[in-house]
């Protein structure tokens, strides 16, 4: 008796199962519906009954829900748009993840063009006040030294001897007598070895070196000098001024 009792309540169990995996979502009974010869229901719409009877062991006949033909298309279509509803958000969150990368993929491009930018611009500016600054002290200074006529001609001594090691060089110059006076007394040994001084007017340098064969002809006139300080001078003023 009590081992009928447990089958009983397997088999009731086991039906309650059934009736949940046979089952379906369906409303019930719906406007439209109606019963058959049998009792059972049957969809107003598609015709088909929306339950059925089973045979369950122990049990005996029961009476089941089941989707129509509606009713599963309902639900395909609820499930299909379900589908599409999560691709839409993957790809809204897939574009989302790409904007947000982008934007701060630009905004780090900015910040970089922003730090490349501002350091061209302090560069240009240090450029701009050490191009001041060696203006002012080179052009000052070489203005002295050419109104300075002692300096000069010890200057243009000092490169003759260098230079007519090699070879006999002429030295033209505004002032050719002037000069010629300062190197009888301070180098007449240059005049002895064939450095010559050669009168030139309307030069704008203060004077020119040339081999003997005029192959060539270096001028030294405020300009050059100035260039040529401001060249050495900028790297010692950068480095001093910052």
């Amino acid at each position: 008796m009590a081992q009928e009792k447990d089958m009983t309540a397997f088999a009731t169990a086991m039906m309650e199962g059934l009736s949940k995996m046979l089952g379906c979502d369906c409303p019930g009974e719906r406007p439209g519906d109606y019963r058959d010869s049998e009792g059972l229901l049957v969809c107003g719409v598609c015709g088909q009954r929306k339950e059925v009877r089973r045979d369950i062991p122990y049990i005996g006949i029961r009476v089941h829900p089941r989707n129509c033909e509606c009713e599963e298309r309902r639900l395909r279509e609820e499930e299909e748009a379900k589908k599409i509803v999560e691709n839409a958000q993957k790809e809204a969150d897939s574009i989302l993840a790409t904007a947000h990368k982008s934007a701060d993929e630009l905004a780090e491009n900015t910040k970089s063009e922003l730090k490349l930018f501002a350091g061209q611009a302090v560069n240009a500016l240090k450029s701009e006040i050490a191009t001041l600054v060696t203006n002012k002290i080179v052009s000052a200074d070489v203005k002295a030294f050419a109104a300075n006529k002692d300096f000069l001609n010890a200057f243009i001594v000092a490169l003759a001897s260098k230079w007519s090691v090699n070879e006999p060089i002429v030295i033209s110059t505004p002032d050719a007598e002037g000069l010629k006076k300062y190197f009888a007394v301070q180098a007449k040994d240059l005049l002895d070895k064939g450095v010559r001084i050669e009168q030139v007017n309307g030069i704008k340098t203060l004077f020119s070196v040339s081999p003997a064969d005029g192959s060539y002809k270096v001028n030294f006139g405020e300009e050059e000098f100035m260039n040529y300080f401001k060249e050495f001078l900028r790297p010692q003023l950068v480095e001093m001024l910052f």
